[in-house]
């Protein structure tokens, strides 16, 4: 028994009850869902678009919520120069824009441009950890470092250069990304 209704039909229709035997068809598409399925969507605001990024995703709740509070941007803050010194301060924010609630090591690395991309010659002077967070490593020594953040994701660090030059600030996020200080140029003049 199929029923072809359109929207209009289905307004005259609202106290319809279908028998739990009964077909019911909308646009010759066959409706196969239970109310309570159905029901499910009320007060859903969502488009298809958005419903459709979850398709396929097999990762659980407490998977997804490992994603919380991870790294995902950093603030940078650049110092003026004093005596050929410039102080750098890393803020690490997690995927919502707030401060992390725990340390993390991170690598950081200055760059000859703002794309982050060219790791050239290191400042003359040297990085060193200043008074918030503490190097872990030096990979490359002066330019790739290996931070580890305070209790709320904050590390900074003095870069000294006797000559003059500009460098950006480059962190190494978890996922691989960079966050570079494209507008936060250190530079020594």
């Amino acid at each position: 028994m199929g029923h072809n209704a359109s929207l209009a039909r289905a307004k005259v229709w609202e106290a319809f009850t279908i028998d739990a035997g009964a077909v019911w068809d909308i646009g010759g598409t066959q409706v196969t869902a239970t109310a309570t399925e159905l029901n499910i969507l009320d007060g859903v605001t969502a488009t298809a678009a958005e419903l459709n990024i979850m398709d396929g995703v097999t990762a659980t709740s407490s998977e997804i919520n490992l994603l919380d509070n991870q790294p995902a941007s950093v603030t940078w803050t650049v110092g003026n120069e004093a005596v050929d010194v410039i102080n750098v301060q890393g803020a690490i924010k997690d995927t919502g824009g707030a401060a992390l609630d725990h340390a993390v090591q991170i690598d950081f690395y200055v760059a000859n441009d703002s794309t982050g991309l060219n790791i050239g010659t290191a400042p003359n002077g040297g990085i060193a950890a200043s008074t918030i967070g503490k190097i872990a490593a030096e990979p490359n020594a002066d330019i790739v470092l290996r931070f580890i953040t305070n209790a709320i994701g904050v590390f900074n660090m003095n870069i000294t250069e006797t000559g003059t030059g500009t460098w950006y600030p480059v962190a190494v996020l978890p996922n691989g990304a960079l966050a570079v200080g494209k507008t936060d140029a250190i530079t020594f003049t």
